[in-house]
């Protein structure tokens, strides 16, 4: 599970680096600006829709599921915290972002419905002569990263939907609960009566914490912190679309550098990385 997690990571940095130094920024096309945007904002949104789909809560400390709740007021709690958390990522003032965050939100399968909008995107306006103009080896690449988060969806949906045997389970506990009720049996003629319970009781101890850890092994998702791969890959985000930023203000200045005929009578300029 940590795995596949840790692909998602280097495919989603992967993906928003292709996209902002691939995708032409100079264009003056506003849809295919709108289209940058929207895709980096769904790669951000992407691993927010793998936690909840993944497991019961979404890791959201916010969410408290009662055993009287039913399944529409557990799904009623898990759509509030999600749109709370979309909204970090999507501007709700705008009227085509809330659109496609109420189209998620909607979604029966929300990681499938991300990258989905991403396939769209990336044929429909990046690789269109009208706009983006990719070069088809490049549409590529982002096309196989895509194809690559599919996969890593399937295997953590196989590995969330393949428990382990059921009647294991209970004969293990079954098991080990007879075992540690028969264990003074053997430890009082040794230990006494002042040394059996304790004995007993340490080895009972370790023995049944084995067993807790196993069953919570099963469900993987719902130990790792995936709040912050969350976080990880949003951070990643930021931080290229700063970067590119900087990028493109050296740019400019050297082409402003290059208009006034650069350094005229042997005078050296000197310019200072903004990085």
């Amino acid at each position: 599970a940590r795995s596949q997690w840790g692909l998602m990571i280097n495919e989603c940095r992967s993906i928003a680096s292709r996209i902002l130094t691939r995708i032409p920024h100079h264009s003056g096309d506003e849809r295919l600006a709108q289209a940058q945007v929207q895709a980096l904002k769904l790669i951000r949104t992407l691993p927010i829709t793998f936690k909840y789909h993944l497991t019961e809560d979404g890791c959201n400390p916010h969410i408290l599921i009662r055993d009287e709740m039913t399944d529409a007021e557990i799904r009623e709690a898990v759509n509030w915290a999600l749109e709370a958390e979309l909204v970090g990522v999507w501007d709700m003032e705008d009227e085509r972002e809330r659109d496609l965050a109420d189209r998620l939100l909607a979604s029966d399968h929300r990681p499938l419905f991300v990258l989905h909008e991403l396939h769209h995107i990336n044929a429909d306006i990046f690789s269109s002569p009208l706009h983006g103009n990719l070069h088809p080896i490049f549409s590529s690449e982002i096309d196989n990263s895509l194809n690559k988060l599919h996969g890593v969806l399937g295997a953590c949906e196989k590995i969330l939907r393949t428990p382990i045997y059921t009647p294991y389970t209970k004969f293990t506990s079954r098991f080990l609960y007879t075992w540690c009720n028969l264990l003074p049996l053997p430890f009082y003629p040794l230990a006494g009566p002042l040394g059996t319970v304790p004995v007993t009781l340490i080895i009972s101890f370790f023995m049944l914490g084995i067993e807790d850890i196993g069953s919570r092994v099963e469900q993987p998702f719902d130990v790792l912190p995936l709040w912050q791969y969350c976080q990880t890959i949003d951070a990643s985000c930021e931080q290229m679309v700063r970067h590119s930023e900087l990028l493109r203000q050296t740019e400019h200045s050297f082409s402003v550098a290059d208009s006034l005929g650069g350094a005229e009578n042997g005078d050296l300029y000197s310019f200072v990385d903004p990085l």
